[in-house]
Formats: C-alpha cells, structure tokens, sequence
C-alpha cells in the first residue's frame, strides 16, 4: 500500500477511535444533551466526522486517478483472488446504510447524528465501489491492485499455481521492512506472456 493510502487509513481509525472517546467523555460529564447553535454536541461530533471522512474519500479518489495518470494503462488485465470478499464487504455496507435509512424514515425525533451516520457510511460504500470497480494488471510500471499502484521494485519474488499468481512484496511501514503477498487469478489464455514479462521485471 502507498505511504499515503496507509496514512489515510490511520487517519480514517484515529478518526473512529477519537470520536468514540470524546462521546464517552460527553457522556460521563453529562454534557451530551448540550446544544451549539440548536444543535446538540453529541450531533456535532457526527457531522464533523461525516465531514471528515467525505474529504478522505476525496482525497483517495483523487489519489487513485492520480496513480492512472502518472504510470499509465494496463499491459495485462488480472483479477484479485480477494475479490469476492472485497465485494461482500460492500454488501454489508450497504445493507447497514439501508437499514440505518429505515431507522431513520421510521423515527419519531430528526437528528442530524442519523444523517450523519448516512453521510459516514454512504462515504464508505463509494470509496468501495471505486476501488472494486478498479481493473486490476500489470505494465512496464507497476502491479495495479484495488486503486493501489506498486512499482516493481517491491516485488521480490512470485510463484503460479495452475492460474493463481502469488507476488512476495516488501514495504515499509513506519521503518520497518515487511512482506505480504498479493494474489491474482491470471487469464490462462495469456498466461505465457503474463510470466515472462514479469521474469522480465524483477529479473
């Protein structure tokens, strides 16, 4: 993963867990039900948290558009291994949105938590549905995976067992080197082509 999705990604759980820890607080001190502007704190809390992560989602978008840009198209079309987990993943997103929209069509008393709660998860299925919707290959370049772009130079080694590509990749997370695997299911019909270009790369 780049140095600056895995820092989005920080970001997006440090954003979970200091927002969980202040509405404990709010609520020990008994100051939940105070109001800004009309407006109850513990409301305020959701809403600048929608906000926050609806400029990461931005933010990884323009990221994943910036990555195309920058190493260009596709020499082989792959497909990830993971994907079908990846895309129940999406599923379950989807289904809490609906049924926190039903919580919401159905309750007597409007907060705006409830749509902030919307806005938070309705962020979460569109970066989904972006980087599920991302063609996943390899080029002179890189290895595209799921809006990721790594070049070549992380990858260390790689095995095929009968049409499944395992890449061994190293990155480095805060300072310290580390290897994970990457799985692909390769198109047998170029499958010739798909080893001895990537020989070719790490070789």
């Amino acid at each position: 993963m780049k140095r600056s999705k895995t820092i989005i990604l920080i970001f997006a759980i440090l954003v979970g867990i200091i927002t969980g820890v202040f509405v404990y607080y709010l609520e020990t001190k008994g100051l939940v039900a105070l109001k800004f502007r009309g407006v109850e704190f513990i409301d305020w809390i959701f809403i600048i948290t929608g906000i926050v992560v609806t400029i990461m989602v931005t933010i990884d978008y323009i990221l994943i558009k910036k990555y195309k840009n920058k190493f260009g198209k596709l020499k082989y079309i792959l497909l990830r291994e993971n994907r079908k987990k990846q895309v129940y993943g999406l599923r379950f997103l989807i289904a809490i949105f609906i049924f926190e929209l039903i919580i919401i069509l159905f309750s007597d008393e409007f907060k705006f938590m409830y749509i902030a709660l919307l806005f938070v998860i309705g962020s979460q299925i569109i970066m989904f549905s972006i980087h599920n919707n991302e063609k996943e290959g390899i080029n002179e370049n890189c290895i595209y995976s799921w809006g990721n772009a790594i070049k070549w130079d992380k990858v260390k080694s790689y095995n095929i067992n009968e049409n499944i590509l395992c890449l061994e990749l190293e990155k480095n997370m805060f300072g310290k080197i580390e290897t994970y695997k990457m799985l692909f299911k390769l198109d047998m019909e170029n499958k010739d082509d798909i080893i001895k270009f990537i020989d070719m790369k790490i070789n």
